[in-house]
């Protein structure tokens, strides 16, 4: 689809693809005519000393193939196997070759160019003035035979035959001076440029001169016998011999050649091979011959093709206006006609039937099945310049072999523009066989012989208003490098347009002027609404001297979303309708409302059961936050949208809808592709509405406040986001809240959350803004950084305007109950009673007529207080009459559906440009809106997030029992354990040990320790709050929510390898088990995860404080949970102004009270062999090894005793003898 083409083709083949053997099948499926095969050579010569030569063709053979590459005689040709010459060569060129430009036109534009030269600085020589054609050729008469040719000047030039004059010679000055001259330096240049310089050397200007076809037979038989004479001589003319090749002589060509043929047959067509051409080195070489499809006379019928063109839509504006001069160009083999053009718009009406007699070669039922496609290009008509081109479109005419069928029906056509769409036609097509009895069953002919499209197949129409609510303009961008300050509006359908007043300054009030800036429009509309017009709605700018441009239009393709029903409204009666179009509302000044709430006293509200967040978290179902007694004592529950609150109820489009407006391409080189047409250049906000004419008296349309500015309060609740997208490296993100409404903007940087990807914001923002200036409020998530610019995660709309105007009453949501005191207390400016009045005005409806405060009448039915509250009224509730209200409003549908926004929770998504359409993660919030003069505003909702409370955990072990003993005496061989407990909160990377008891024998610990653990808890929704930091270069720390669980673990201390464990218990303190009252009582059952049935007692330590008894700790083996050991504690909770009054140490450190924590009575067997070796001799060694000791002492004594006396008895001996011997013989 290029733009610079001139036109553009339409080939039509039919492929076949298959085995050779298969090739007959070929010929069973041709649409008609005979296959025929033929070889092909081309006779070519050069001319020499102005006569045709042959011989002295130098690169060039005489005889070749069609590209002159291939060297191949005549008498070269040898026919295939099985194949054989069915005729002499024969002279025939191509079919198209006879084909001039002219063809298949009837109006065709003649053209010549005036040069003039000169010497450099000197003056124009037009007496020596020449005419060429574009190309620089200079203009000459064909010549019928050999030899030079005369130069002619324009009026020289003669009309072809068949052709006559329709004006005179005209000079094109699009492309020139104001006389039409272009300038280069040469003749024959190719850069010709509209001003004059001194070194230009030639100038020329183009002359045009239009030609018509003339409808007189004997002409155009005259020219047929002359096409006759040229393919009889079968010669096609070039200046070179690569081409392109024409059938009429010029003076530049320089050579030519003529296409002989010679045909083969055979008896089976599926052997055909190839040709082999035997001559010089081309010997033996194969060549494929040509395959035709061959038609005889009686197989060329005459078709009339009859193109019905109704309408188009959204075409492609050309003029910087914003419009076009749209016509239509159908063309249909070598034939083609054109529409009329229609004036300066995008959405034309032709309502013409065209018609085209072509001949077609074919078999009828093959052209039926296989229809040509008819081709239309659209066209801009240019009188300055060449016709812009605006599309094109193909359509597939219905064959009729029989004139007796039922006429076609219209189908919109898409229509395509630098492959986009560029609009739809709305057109049909059908291609009749003229067999001579053709009908012409047209209607009358319009002026110059055109035909519009016949009734049974023109579309059936009623007479309807449009009507259009021109409310205001939004977000309007500049045009024209000036802002869009005075606009006004036109409504255009099917020709006929209408405009609105003119806004006298856009920058204090968009708004368009008046009580009622409504504009009509009757036109008549087809019945069905395929066939409808398109709607433009075209924004108008008025500038200086009261100039007015086109800034931007929206187009509407189908209006069936726009029928209203006449029909009045099913709870409408005879009291309340109106002869008037619409009834003015007004924002009523309720300055006077006083709405009688019991004032709270601030403590009493900090101290109260519920708070805000309990309704929410009860009203999502959030099983870990949630307090089930909230919703047993029958309390309100906000209503939840997963969705943005708009998609529930319609956009709140009810009063007025958003019409985006496009500029489109403005710039006259329709070859430059459009820039930012898809992207809206503001917003029209209106109110559309099409109904029959009969009922425009009887219908009432809604009412509408006065089109002044509206200074407002508005609330911005924000409660959390969840699922946010990662912005930092770590993969979470800062999150804060910036919020922009018109040249405001509040940007909360400094309350950023760190580390959340679920941020609990619990923020309200009130600001004070003035709509329409301010009607679009935009919330933005973004990214802080402490060191980098903020990152954007995501952002979301809220279109105010829409909210405070819907009669949807989008500005407050109505409570489930009217309460005066408590967490649902009545946060609306507004009584019940208020808004069931405004209500029954708004929607026309009659005014409630009570009778009492219990029971109520409206639209004929009598609404009783005691139908909807059965059940013990609720002691905050307010009075009965405003409950009835409100029931009333809530629980009622209303002409036909008209809910009323209930008090809501919505969830938005949040978007970034960066990754358009996908969610970046989602807002939980909502939004009130309270108008300045409509009363006095109630103070916020305190949505803030709940703060948390230091507490102190005390957990006192005075014993263990029944441990399991993991260790044994190396030097006794008895089980024992060295026992020790620690402890810690999780989430908390602080941990805390007892003392070690060494030694015990029986299981048995004592300790008298104390742990302390300080932790944040939020009491409302039972979660310990844990702040740390992630990493250690981490900035800011974490905030995460755990349950309040303390871990208790019993351990065997080793004093080389690894200490051993032995039995653990986890305490959720918010559900932690009753402890035993004694050890022989305490078992695995007292714990709820041990035990899947049974009435397990549980208590909770925040309302308990304290507890104290027999804890089981436990083991999981693979066979299950096993008890290995019991623990005698003392739990005690208290808040940090208890734990400042009541001080304790951690162990038995200072201040060691409360209670007081005396040393553990343990065993003299308790303690560490290597710290008491003495011990260690007296209750290990000497208990177990007592008498093996003296045992051996005493061998020892009787070793050495019998080893003396052995050493000493030689010595005795001697003694005594030497005694006895003194004794006996004293005299020797």
């Amino acid at each position: 689809d290029l733009e610079g083409a001139v036109g553009r083709a339409q080939l039509q083949v039919l492929v076949w693809l298959g085995r050779e053997e298969e090739h007959r099948v070929w010929s069973q499926n041709t649409p008609g005519g005979e296959m025929a095969v033929f070889a092909e050579a081309y006779e070519n010569q050069t001319i020499v000393g102005g006569m045709w030569n042959s011989t002295l063709m130098l690169d060039w053979p005489s005889w070749s193939d069609v590209t002159g590459k291939i060297s191949q005689p005549l008498e070269a040709f040898t026919p295939p196997l099985g194949w054989a010459w069915a005729q002499d060569w024969v002279i025939s060129p191509e079919v198209s070759m006879p084909l001039e430009p002219d063809d298949g036109k009837t109006e065709w534009k003649e053209e010549s160019f005036e040069i003039q030269e000169r010497f450099i600085g000197g003056l124009w020589q037009e007496e020596a003035s020449f005419w060429t054609t574009l190309l620089g050729s200079e203009v000459i008469q064909p010549l019928d035979g050999e030899g030079e040719g005369n130069t002619l000047t324009k009026d020289d030039i003669e009309c072809h035959l068949g052709w006559a004059w329709s004006g005179p010679w005209l000079v094109d000055n699009s492309n020139g001076d104001p006389e039409g001259w272009e300038y280069s330096t040469h003749t024959r240049g190719s850069q010709w440029v509209s001003s004059e310089r001194t070194n230009h050397r030639a100038r020329r200007r183009r002359w045009t001169r239009t030609r018509i076809l003339v409808s007189d037979s004997a002409v155009q038989e005259e020219r047929k016998k002359q096409l006759a004479d040229l393919i009889r001589d079968g010669w096609e003319y070039a200046s070179s011999k690569r081409g392109p090749f024409h059938m009429k002589r010029s003076y530049l060509d320089l050579f030519r050649r003529r296409r002989y043929l010679r045909r083969m047959t055979s008896g089976d067509p599926s052997t055909l091979t190839t040709v082999t051409l035997n001559f010089g080195g081309c010997k033996g070489k194969k060549l494929f011959p040509r395959l035709y499809l061959s038609f005889k006379d009686e197989e060329c019928h005459q078709y009339q093709l009859r193109g019905y063109i109704y309408q188009a839509r959204d075409m492609h504006a050309i003029s910087s206006s914003g419009f076009s001069d749209p016509y239509c160009v159908v063309s249909l083999g070598s034939k083609s006609t054109r529409t009329v053009v229609v004036k300066n718009t995008v959405t034309p009406v032709w309502d013409e039937t065209i018609l085209l007699d072509v001949r077609i070669y074919g078999n009828p039922e093959a052209i039926q099945a296989t229809p040509p496609l008819v081709t239309m290009q659209f066209k801009n008509k240019n009188p300055m310049t060449h016709d812009d081109h605006l599309g094109w479109a193909f359509c597939t005419p219905l064959v009729r072999l029989k004139q007796s069928a039922p006429p076609p029906e219209l189908e919109w056509t898409e229509i395509t523009r630098l492959r986009k769409s560029a609009g739809d036609a709305l057109v049909t097509f059908e291609l009749l066989l003229n067999n001579g009895s053709l009908q012409t069953d047209l209607p009358p002919g319009l002026p110059p012989k055109r035909y519009s499209i016949p009734d049974n197949i023109k579309p059936e129409v009623k007479s309807s208003r449009i009507e259009l609510l021109c409310w205001g303009v939004r977000d309007m961008k500049r045009f024209c490098l000036m802002a869009v300050n005075s606009p006004c509006v036109e409504l255009e359908c099917g020709g006929a347009s209408v405009r609105s007043n003119y806004i006298s300054d856009a920058s204090v009030n968009p708004n368009f002027p008046g009580p009622r800036p409504f504009i009509t429009l009757d036109q008549n509309i087809p019945v069905k609404d395929k066939y409808a017009p398109p709607l433009n709605i075209t924004l108008y700018d008025r500038r200086g001297f009261n100039q007015t441009v086109r800034v931007g239009v929206h187009s509407i393709k189908s209006l069936h979303d726009y029928y209203m029903d006449p029909a009045p409204s099913r709870f409408q009666t005879s009291a309340v309708r109106a002869t008037t179009s619409c009834v003015e509302l007004s924002i009523e000044n309720n300055t006077d409302t006083f709405i009688p709430f019991e004032e709270i006293d601030p403590d009493v509200q900090k101290n109260g059961k519920y708070d805000w967040w309990t309704k929410y978290y009860c009203s999502i179902s959030d099983t870990v936050r949630m307090q089930g007694s909230y919703i047993d004592e029958g309390y309100d529950l906000i209503t939840v949208y997963e969705h943005e609150l708009e998609k529930e109820f319609n956009y709140f489009e009810d009063l007025l809808k958003t019409f985006p407006l496009y500029r489109g391409n403005q710039s006259r080189d329709s070859s430059q592709p459009e820039e930012d047409s898809d992207q809206p250049i503001g917003y029209l906000k209106g109110y559309l509405k099409v109904y029959p004419s009969i009922a425009a008296r009887a219908l009432r349309l809604p009412l509408i406040p006065p089109p002044d500015p509206i200074t407002c309060i508005v609330r911005v609740y924000v409660i959390k986001g969840t699922d946010l997208q990662a912005q930092d490296v770590g993969g979470k993100s800062d999150p804060y809240l910036k919020l922009t409404f018109g040249k405001n903007m509040i940007d909360d940087r400094d309350s950023y959350i760190p580390n959340q990807l679920n941020p609990i914001f619990g923020k309200v923002y009130e600001m004070m803004l003035t709509i329409p200036l301010d009607y679009k409020l935009t919330i933005t998530v973004m990214d802080y950084d402490h060191f980098t610019a903020d990152d954007l995660i995501g952002y979301t709309t809220i279109d105010l305007e829409n909210r405070l105007l819907s009669r949807h009453r989008a500005t407050c949501g109505l409570p489930a109950s009217f309460s005066k005191r408590g967490p649902n207390i009545w946060r609306d400016n507004e009584l019940p009673t208020q808004i069931l009045n405004k209500f029954c005005k708004t929607h026309q409806l009659s005014f409630p007529q009570w009778n009492g405060d219990r029971e109520v009448c409206m639209e004929g039915r009598i609404f009783n207080l005691d139908t909807y509250e059965n059940d013990a009224v609720n002691p905050h509730l307010g009075a009965e009459k405003e409950r009835l209200a409100l029931h009333i409003l809530r629980n009622e549908e209303w002409d036909q559906g008209w809910c009323l926004v209930p008090e809501h929770i919505e969830k938005r998504t949040l978007y970034n440009p960066s990754q358009p359409g996908i969610s970046q993660g989602t807002l939980h919030m909502w939004v009130d809106i309270f108008p300045q003069n409509a009363g006095l505003i109630p103070p916020p909702v305190n949505i803030s997030v709940r703060k948390s409370e230091k507490f102190y955990l005390r957990v006192v072990v005075w014993n263990t029992y029944d441990v399991d003993l993991d260790d044994t005496s190396v030097v006794t061989g008895e089980d024992m354990s060295d026992i020790y407990v620690k402890g810690w909160m999780q989430g908390q990377d602080k941990t805390q040990k007892t003392d070690v008891h060494y030694r015990s024998m029986n299981g048995e610990g004592n300790f008298n320790w104390r742990f302390i653990f300080d932790f944040d808890y939020i009491c409302s929704e039972c979660m310990m709050v844990i702040k740390r930091k992630e990493h250690f270069y981490s900035l800011d720390k974490t905030e995460s929510f755990v349950p309040p669980r303390l871990t208790l673990q019993v351990w065997d201390n080793d004093l080389i390898s690894p200490d051993d464990f032995i039995g653990t218990v986890d305490f959720n303190l918010n559900n932690m088990p009753k402890p035993a009252t004694s050890s022989a009582s305490c078992s695995l059952e007292q714990l709820p995860d041990m035990v899947s049935t049974g009435d397990i007692k549980t208590m909770n330590l925040f309302e308990k404080k304290r507890a104290r008894g027999f804890w089981p700790v436990y083991s999981r083996r693979v066979d299950g949970p096993e008890l290995t050991g019991k623990l005698e504690l003392e739990i005690e909770l208290l808040m940090e102004d208890e734990h400042k009054v009541k001080p304790s140490g951690v162990g038995r450190d200072e201040p060691n009270e409360n209670p007081f924590l005396p040393p553990p009575n343990r065993p003299p067997t308790s303690f560490l062999w290597i710290t008491s070796p003495l011990k260690t001799c007296q209750f290990i060694v000497w208990k177990h090894y007592k008498w093996h000791i003296i045992t051996v002492v005493v061998v020892i004594f009787l070793v050495l005793f019998l080893v003396v006396g052995i050493f000493a008895f030689p010595g005795e001996l001697v003694n005594f003898f030497s005694t006895l011997t003194n004794h006996l013989l004293p005299d020797m």
